[in-house]
């Protein structure tokens, strides 16, 4: 009997946490081999949506299971999610800097489990400490101080690293959004065939091409003239990438903001002048940000001009 949700306040066994874990990793395997998901496909990294009925969006979570357990409370997580028309996207960084990761982790493998046509997971930069290793990646002592020195490294390299190599890239939904969690690559695409050619096959070519370092590890910057199209980051892993890169990206497929997380912010900020939309939803280890997530239905969807737009749907925690 796996736990629920509701039962994290007390320990969280080892078998729950393995069980879950193999069984997101199982439907996320699936869903990528069959290249289908509930209003849309599945083509590699990329998950391609039809608009859904209701659509909530979370960012960077970092450990933060109170802030993640009321917004589920807040949605009534039950109800909406039965419903395969409604969507709810996780933008990735699940781990790393809070106090409850693991809880973080399994809560969100088991909505997975639960709920496979209706709930996304995206890979942030901190799920990928094998491709792009960074100091702040603790997850594994969170582990090992829940379960032990003995079992956590090869639960760690066994399950949770499998699992993180399954989590999508990117996501476009059709008319409406570019979703990534750090930024856009700066490499150009000159069409839109190109562009979902690089998006699908992103992680696929993570060595030899950029585009996975930079989808998970770029950030909008105003400071970049239209005359220059990006810079080296200040994080020193991808890049600082300017208007004319959100522009060329949001034409090529059709779309028009790129919802993104990475970024610990006022729960959401905007760039590029509305083309860029930046969502964060951890409170705990960011006591200066505050955490907020988008929660929008289809009608609003269709009349979106840019991100500005956004605002009056962002909910705080």
């Amino acid at each position: 009997m796996v736990r629920g949700l509701e039962e994290l306040d007390e320990d969280l066994p080892l078998t729950d946490f393995c069980n879950v874990l193999d069984a997101s990793t199982g439907v996320l395997r699936n869903q990528n081999e069959s290249g289908q998901i509930s209003g849309g496909k599945v083509l590699g990294s990329l998950i391609k949506l039809e608009i859904p009925q209701r659509l909530v969006v979370i960012g960077d979570i970092h450990g933060d299971y109170d802030a993640l357990h009321t917004i589920l409370s807040k949605i009534s997580y039950e109800r909406y999610l039965s419903d395969d028309h409604n969507k709810l996207i996780f933008l990735g960084d699940y781990i790393d800097r809070g106090r409850r990761s693991p809880e973080v982790l399994y809560t969100v493998c088991l909505l997975k489990t639960r709920f496979p046509q209706s709930v996304i997971l995206m890979r942030g930069n901190h799920e990928a400490p094998d491709e792009f290793p960074f100091p702040s990646h603790d997850f594994p002592f969170r582990i090992m101080e829940l379960f032990g020195q003995g079992r956590s490294m090869a639960l760690y390299h066994q399950k949770i690293l499998p699992f993180f190599h399954a989590l999508c890239l990117s996501v476009v939904i059709e008319d409406c959004f570019f979703i990534v969690h750090g930024g856009v690559p700066t490499q150009l695409p000159h069409d839109g065939t190109e562009a979902m050619e690089t998006l699908s096959s992103a992680q696929a070519n993570h060595m030899t091409r950029q585009t996975m370092e930079e989808i998970l590890w770029n950030d909008p910057r105003e400071s970049i003239l239209d005359n220059g199209n990006f810079e080296r980051s200040r994080r020193g892993i991808g890049k600082h990438f300017g208007r004319s890169v959100s522009q060329t990206w949001l034409r090529r497929l059709d779309v028009k903001v790129i919802l993104r997380g990475h970024e610990p912010c006022e729960g959401y900020k905007i760039n590029h002048q509305g083309l860029v939309f930046t969502i964060f939803t951890c409170k705990e280890s960011y006591p200066k940000s505050k955490a907020a997530y988008l929660d929008i239905y289809s009608d609003q969807m269709i009349h979106l001009k840019n991100g500005y737009d956004l605002r009056q749907h962002m909910n705080y925690v």
